[in-house]
């Protein structure tokens, strides 16, 4: 009877996770709203004057302008930011399943692990800024160059969780499934990989933070017709006499941030095995 009780009077899951979400979203838009006054303040006790530190308000007034295609800066840079949204999405798609496959690998073969975890690390050790333009000459100037980039940085965060998280299964999960015979597609499928995803989804957040930080350095150089990067650079010519546009594009940036690592917490939220640790016994 009592416990009848309380499984009715319990709050459903989705109306948890929708207070969850609706607090972390009123947390970033205070923390936004912080940010926005030690703006001001840093600019009243340092006089900077507007052109080299416009007010906050002077930024957001910023995208009601228009450009001279006719459209308002919010419309320009709205259309840009999809761009790298989409190139982004495809590289960490791309990035993410190397790495899970990478992974299992390592952990599966240890002859193939061992030459492919160095190289892996190794890789990581290059600067991205020195990879993205040769890419670009390689590759044209479209969305490919992009994707590769932004899968190149996705790729290593999720190898290594993956190894992690696969070898964090116990011992005694192990000689259960082989009391009970299981194939080794049968550990991997119902034990390794539901104990490693809680170590998987940390490395998807930091793969998608990275994504977007891959894609955006893609567009950078010099040829590229369209994204966030191609917003910087352009900002970044006539920061003298419109500086606001540089700034428009650097929030515009961190959102897209924020929106690529929050899909990736939205999807673990919904998923109970990536939430918590799983003692596999």
């Amino acid at each position: 009877m009592t416990a009848t009780t309380v499984h009715s009077t319990a709050p459903p899951r989705w109306r948890m996770l929708g207070r969850s979400w609706l607090r972390s979203a009123l947390a970033t838009v205070l923390l936004l709203l912080l940010l926005g006054t030690a703006w001001e303040v840093a600019k009243i006790l340092s006089g900077s004057a507007d052109t080299l530190m416009p007010h906050s308000w002077q930024i957001l007034g910023h995208l009601t302008e228009k450009t001279t295609a006719g459209q308002t800066q919010f419309a320009y840079v709205a259309g840009e930011w999809l761009v790298t949204l989409r190139n982004s999405a495809l590289g960490f798609l791309v990035g993410a399943t190397l790495g899970l496959v990478l992974g299992v690998v390592i952990v599966y073969n240890r002859l193939v692990g061992g030459a492919l975890y160095p190289l892996a690390v190794l890789a990581q050790t290059v600067p991205i800024v020195a990879i993205a333009p040769a890419l670009v000459l390689w590759m044209g100037t479209g969305a490919t160059a992009k994707v590769v980039v932004a899968a190149y940085l996705t790729f290593f965060p999720v190898t290594v969780a993956t190894v992690k998280g696969i070898q964090s299964v116990t011992p005694q999960g192990l000689d259960l499934m082989r009391i009970c015979a299981a194939r080794p597609h049968e550990v991997l499928l119902k034990l390794q990989l539901p104990a490693a995803l809680p170590m998987i989804f940390v490395g998807l957040e930091t793969a998608a933070g990275v994504a977007v930080v891959g894609a955006i350095v893609a567009e950078l150089p010099f040829g590229s017709d369209s994204g966030l990067g191609l917003v910087i650079l352009t900002s970044w010519q006539f920061y003298s006499i419109q500086p606001e546009s540089l700034y428009v594009a650097v929030l515009a940036s961190c959102l897209l941030g924020i929106v690529a690592v929050a899909v990736v917490r939205m999807m673990r939220s919904v998923i109970p095995a990536a939430n918590e640790p799983t003692e596999a016994i």
